[in-house]
């Protein structure tokens, strides 16, 4: 009897603990539909690993929202040949650059494409660097950019991956809880944005050189991309 009377609280917990994730880093399960509207124009916004080493997550998220019958086109200034589908060829991925590089175009490359969302990974080569203490103040900077160029975008914020590099390593454990406050805040302000945390679904054994995901490394973020946007978009 007393299992009975602890349910609902249980219940309600559980409840509680969802909503409050939602929309905020942690998609552990795959949703059962894709609430995502179609079509959808995705513009991928980051660095190298947005671009594509050794493979891309690009093509991945395609599959994956086409066989959820959502007709995603990707969009941006950059064309990535080896990219194997058509519609996920174009990006915003700029190698070995850091998030103030992204500054000067942010704004007039978001009101050109007009992209119905923005999937932001960046800050790699800021901890690499070891010199993170901007790259908070510039995340801020270009997130009011692409509001700027696209006032009603769905913006999804991603923590930085892993680097098999112990110095590096700790500068991003650092970046990623500014991220992290930088984001919430924004949400709570009433913008439609979400952090969503690559870090913890990557290890080290999903870098083929140290900073770069192998196969399996851009499975998984394809997959928590998918689930961020079918958990969110639509609902």
């Amino acid at each position: 009897m007393q299992s009975r009377s602890f349910r609902p609280i249980i219940i309600f917990l559980i409840g509680a603990i969802t909503v409050s994730l939602l929309g905020y880093g942690v998609w552990t399960a795959r949703p059962s539909v894709c609430a995502a509207p179609s079509p959808l124009k995705i513009m991928a916004v980051g660095d190298s690993i947005t671009a594509g080493v050794q493979g891309n997550y690009r093509d991945l998220l395609w599959n994956q929202l086409t066989s959820a019958r959502v007709k995603a086109t990707f969009v941006g200034p950059i064309i990535d040949e080896n990219a194997v589908n058509p519609a996920a060829k174009a990006h915003l991925g700029l190698y070995d650059r850091r998030i103030n590089d992204l500054l000067p175009r942010m704004r007039e490359v978001t009101a050109q494409y007009q992209p119905d969302v923005v999937l932001f990974m960046m800050g790699t080569n800021d901890a690499q660097r070891y010199d993170i203490e901007p790259s908070a103040k510039d995340l801020e900077l270009v997130i009011d950019r692409i509001y700027q160029g696209k006032p009603n975008v769905a913006l999804f914020i991603a923590s930085v991956p892993p680097i098999n590099k112990d110095l590096a390593h700790q500068m991003v454990k650092i970046l990623n809880k500014s991220i992290s406050d930088i984001v919430l805040a924004r949400k709570k302000a009433g913008a439609q944005i979400y952090f969503v945390d690559q870090h913890s679904v990557l290890t080290l054994d999903d870098l083929f050189d140290g900073i770069h995901p192998n196969a399996t490394g851009y499975e998984k973020i394809a997959n928590t991309w998918y689930q961020a946007m079918c958990s969110t978009l639509g609902r």
